[in-house]
């Protein structure tokens, strides 16, 4: 009820300063936040595998990374 009248005047704002725009549809802007989280904790968790061997706890994460140095 209030998401879609505030981000549209917030929009409005940001074509006159220059700022980034947010996406007035609050479900899909839910959504890609919540996927944005996501792949930050993919990229978190990758990280550690590739820097400590000890972290590649099943085969599959062996023969993926295993070769890394």
């Amino acid at each position: 009820e209030y998401w879609n009248p505030i981000m549209n005047k917030y929009n409005s704002a940001m074509m006159i300063t220059g700022g980034e725009k947010v996406n007035p549809d609050l479900d899909k802007y839910v959504t890609d936040k919540a996927m944005d989280g996501l792949f930050k904790l993919v990229e978190i968790e990758e990280n550690k595998i590739r820097k400590d061997p000890m972290a590649r706890v099943s085969d599959i994460l062996v023969k993926v990374f295993g070769s890394i140095k």
